[in-house]
């Protein structure tokens, strides 16, 4: 290897990787936030951490790109303005012979996040989901979290100030069973116990408003028993299709009915079709942006003449932002096959692909 092209390899490797931990350490807290939800339910330090594990593994799809966009646009913006791409060029090293390692690492780079968004990503994902539903039967109590309004009980959302043993104090719950009105029910304590796969709650001196729809006015209770019907009972996670791998996606694509719940109408079918041809879409699309967002990030860094990483940051905004509003709507869409939302997310890459030939000619 020439000494120039370890100088132009060591320079984006450096700034590479220096971006992708501060990306991947900042996108990874939402993987906390998550594990302390799966503590919250009864679940144990020795199976959450292979959990955390998956969650900062599977941020690298989206960390790798706009790390190696953000390193293109600095490091070469910084050739450019200290007037080392202008001698290379005099010394009769052309464009493509300066940027062939920085493209050869974004497209070994673009194999790793493709392995990443079919294999690790699904599997990570339906653990953490499993793990979740298999801790609703860790604990009646546990089933409830001190201090938040917790979801996951039908049409009820629990809030309880304190807990100790079955007893919980200040209980705080809206009920949206009736779709005609929503119920706010308050107790200064309660007793949880069950009856078969039911979990009950006796709720002690509160009150009820309304009581009834026929009844708009608050009512005041000693004792009031709330009845969670199936509660207890075992729920197994079922996948989605952000949970299939490459094969299983691919399977889903021509056999839609194999995996569709609802009615097996030609609408129906043709939805979940167009969904998963959205996903799989978006998984070419996210590991490709490896390989566009370096060709990308090149030219522009090069024609910005800039040391400021300030400059930088801000054109990787700009694009980054244009790019993921695509996937975004894409994925908004995937409803409406009429309008192919699996070929709109590929639109910035066609524009970027355009770009930074035309720019890459130019430097010629």
């Amino acid at each position: 290897m020439k000494i120039i092209d370890k100088y132009i390899l060591n320079g984006f490797l450096v700034t590479f990787l220096i971006t992708l931990t501060v990306i991947t350490f900042i996108m990874s807290l939402g993987g906390l936030f998550k594990i302390t939800t799966v503590l919250a339910k009864g679940g144990t330090f020795s199976a959450v951490a292979p959990i955390f594990g998956y969650a900062v593994i599977q941020t690298l799809v989206y960390s790798i790109p706009i790390s190696s966009l953000i390193a293109s646009l600095l490091i070469f913006g910084r050739f450019s303005a200290d007037g080392e791409i202008t001698a290379m060029r005099t010394s009769g090293i052309g464009i493509f012979e300066i940027i062939k390692l920085p493209v050869i690492t974004a497209f070994i780079l673009m194999i790793i996040c493709w392995y990443i968004a079919n294999q690790i990503t699904p599997a990570g994902r339906y653990i953490l989901r499993s793990t979740i539903a298999d801790l609703r039967n860790i604990s009646l109590v546990n089933l409830f979290e001190e201090g938040r309004f917790v979801e996951g009980f039908g049409n009820l959302t629990i809030f309880i100030n304190s807990k100790n043993g079955n007893r919980i104090e200040k209980i705080h719950i809206i009920d949206k069973s009736n779709p005609g009105f929503i119920r706010d029910i308050k107790a200064s304590y309660g007793v949880i116990t069950t009856n078969g796969n039911d979990l009950i709650i006796e709720l002690y001196n509160g009150r009820i408003d309304p009581f009834d729809d026929d009844k708009p006015g608050a009512a005041y209770f000693s004792k009031f028993p709330l009845v969670l019907k199936d509660a207890l009972k075992k729920r197994e996670y079922r996948k989605q299709q952000k949970d299939f791998f490459l094969s299983e996606l691919i399977y889903a694509i021509y056999n839609p009915a194999s995996v569709v719940t609802k009615e097996a109408s030609n609408e129906n079918l043709q939805i979940a079709k167009t969904s998963f041809l959205v996903e799989l879409n978006k998984r070419i699309v996210l590991s490709l942006s490896c390989l566009i967002f370096v060709v990308l990030g090149i030219p522009l860094g090069i024609r910005s003449h800039r040391k400021e990483s300030s400059i930088g940051i801000a054109i990787s905004l700009i694009i980054l932002t244009i790019f993921y509003l695509f996937i975004i709507l894409s994925e908004s869409l995937n409803n409406k096959p009429h309008l192919h939302p699996d070929l709109i997310m590929w639109v910035p890459v066609l524009i970027a692909l355009f770009i930074s030939s035309t720019l890459l000619r130019k430097q010629r």
